[in-house]
């Protein structure tokens, strides 16, 4: 009976060969991962260029919109001013006319005073004069 020594033999030039031959499937295993590193690496570049070309974008269009607002807000605060402006005018306007409307009305009960007492002494000065007579 053969025991499992005596049909394996040990063959120093298999075993080189076999050493060798893992060494260049290792070599190659590496370069190959390498080789998708690389691959990998360079996809990622190209994607941070992409995303710093994005957010350069962005940014522009940022300071756009943000200028945009505050020109808008600027004119708003302009037109706000104008209608304080315009408000205050016209509450002087309209209290100055309003000082004019209550001096004529105080000018005319004034005539009409004049003019019912003078109408008032001219009827009694009728009436006097024609029961005197």
């Amino acid at each position: 009976m053969a025991t499992e020594t005596d049909t394996i033999k040990y063959d120093p030039e298999l075993q080189a060969e076999a050493d060798e031959y893992r060494k260049e499937l290792d070599i190659q295993s590496l370069k190959d991962i390498i080789n998708e590193l690389q691959n990998n690496k360079l996809k990622l570049i190209i994607n941070i260029d992409e995303l710093k070309e994005q957010i350069k974008t962005q940014r522009s269009d940022h300071t756009d919109v943000y200028f945009y607002l505050n020109k808008k807000c600027d004119d708003a605060f302009e037109t706000i001013e104008s209608l304080e402006i315009q408000i205050l005018k016209e509450h002087d306007d309209r209290s100055k006319a309003e000082a004019e409307y209550n001096r004529i009305i105080d000018d005319n009960k004034n005539k009409a005073l004049i003019e019912g007492n003078s109408h008032n002494i001219l009827s009694i000065s009728y009436s006097s004069s024609s029961s005197s007579s």
